[in-house]
């Protein structure tokens, strides 16, 4: 069976990923791991597709390849995207979870100090019970965000799609906030957004184009309702292009005709903010001092007229639907003291809205740096 491999990461990416997998393992005291979600299986295996809801789960060890388990139907996607040579399969008339412990058994690791990732979607809490059940017993501890910790650093590779990502995000909100005017719909914004995006390269998005208008921008995670853009309503844009996964959103507002003066203030409050972590954020500075020094120049200020998350940055990556953040949830917070590491990479989601009635909102996809930090999603 001839089917031609998808453009993947190079041989000694995907060693140096399973290198610094494993050397959490060991620092964890682990044998093994089993894997589930979607993002962490593509990160270790390279196998991508749109069906992120079957059972999978890879299972890495210290030495060799991950094994990986997959639903038959996916032999296909399994052939065009994972650089591993074969996969163990199971039918729709099996039990996958039984398939799971099986092939356990198979790489010698039943008895062996065992990491489960149970905080997986993909895992789910049913699958989860009939795991212990089986495996009731054995050595096995819960290793859930082991690999979303290797995977907040990114390599050279890595970036590349980023920067490719931040391209297309660029071009699609351009593309969208030109055709903006008294009279075109929302969903004409959205479309505009998404075929750009994609004819210009982008694989599938984790979320599609999110254009909100009128006192819908005042509302958070509104998009499209299938109306016409009227003279004063804000125009609130968020999107991410995604290029072999990577995604680097951007969110952008414009008005029609002229900006009231309070709206202007908040839109400029927000370029403040995305700014003030642009000039703090360095490695080894921590994530609470970047926010705090947007906090204090840019949100003290206006605070009390606005709803907002108090959520100055999140990190960002491999994406799968239904949404962009690493499943980690690494946040810039008041409270986070984390130091950032060079590598790390951030969506900074500054939306500050008037419930129920308008909403301005910029962000920026942002590299760390050892010196620094650079901007992905503006060239």
């Amino acid at each position: 069976m001839n089917i031609p491999k998808e453009k993947g990461f190079t041989a000694a990416e995907h060693q140096r990923r399973l290198a610094a997998l494993r050397s959490e393992m060991a620092a964890r005291d682990m044998d093994a791991l089993m894997v589930f979600s979607a993002g962490n299986v593509y990160y270790l295996t390279g196998y991508c597709s749109v069906n992120s809801w079957d059972f999978q789960c890879a299972i890495v060890a210290h030495d060799g390849d991950p094994a990986l388990l997959l639903f038959n139907f996916e032999l296909g996607r399994f052939l065009a995207s994972s650089w591993l040579s074969e996969p163990l399969l199971y039918t729709a008339q099996d039990d996958p979870v039984q398939k799971a412990v099986q092939l356990l058994g198979d790489l010698g690791l039943r008895g062996k100090r065992l990491g489960i990732e149970e905080n997986s979607a993909n895992l789910g809490v049913q699958k989860h019970r009939r795991l212990q059940q089986m495996l009731a017993g054995e050595r096995w501890t819960d290793a859930s965000g082991l690999v979303d910790r290797v995977r907040l650093v990114k390599s050279d590779e890595e970036i590349a799609c980023m920067l490719e990502a931040g391209r297309l995000s660029q071009l699609g909100a351009e593309a969208a906030l030109d055709a903006v005017a008294e009279g075109v719909y929302d969903h004409d914004l959205a479309s505009i957004a998404y075929s750009t995006m994609r004819c210009e390269g982008s694989d599938f998005m984790c979320i599609e184009p999110i254009v909100a208008v009128g006192y819908r921008s005042g509302l958070a995670h509104s998009t499209v309702d299938h109306i016409p853009i009227q003279r004063g309503d804000s125009v609130f844009i968020e999107l991410g292009a995604c290029v072999r996964r990577y995604t680097a959103p951007v969110m952008r507002t414009t008005v029609v005709g002229p900006m009231p003066r309070e709206r202007e203030e908040l839109r400029e409050a927000a370029e403040l903010a995305v700014q003030a972590i642009i000039e703090t954020a360095r490695d080894g500075v921590a994530a609470s001092e970047v926010a705090a020094a947007a906090y204090n120049k840019a949100i003290r200020p206006v605070e009390d007229r606005i709803q907002f998350h108090y959520n100055f940055g999140y990190s960002v990556g491999i994406g799968f639907p239904p949404d962009w953040l690493e499943p980690i949830h690494f946040f810039m917070q008041l409270d986070n003291h984390t130091p950032l590491q060079a590598g790390m990479t951030f969506h900074l989601p500054f939306t500050l809205r008037v419930l129920g009635a308008y909403g301005v909102g910029t962000s920026e996809t942002i590299l760390i740096t050892e010196k620094g930090c650079d901007v992905l999603t503006r060239t």
